[in-house]
């Protein structure tokens, strides 16, 4: 057990790391992860999405997951009122796969 205490301690560094890293990029985001109810299409879900004012960035692996965007600070609540049963900030910058304003991917 003695030879395994410094594998624990750069375990829990790396964990405070994460977490400290995460925390801290909460703000930056404009992205969601939503679910939709169980059984939803993509296009159901999208649709969804658009109604609230939001944008599409990508769907996830089910057709009721999808990440999207908005700058709205209301976009949660409006997603849930609509239909959603999780809309969540994703943290930090959605990176390359928010699309620009000409409709084509950074």
């Amino acid at each position: 057990m003695r030879d395994l205490f410094p594998a624990f301690l750069m375990l829990g560094a790396l964990m405070v790391g994460l977490l400290v890293a995460s925390l801290g990029g909460a703000a930056q985001g404009q992205g969601y992860l939503v679910v939709a109810p169980p059984g939803w299409t993509l296009g159901r879900t999208a649709d969804l999405v658009r109604a609230s004012g939001g944008r599409l960035v990508r769907p996830g692996g089910f057709s009721n997951v999808v990440i999207a965007a908005s700058a709205d600070p209301h976009f949660s609540q409006s997603l849930k009122g609509s239909g959603a049963l999780l809309a969540r900030r994703v943290p930090g910058p959605l990176g390359c796969t928010v699309p620009s304003k000409g409709g084509k991917a950074s």
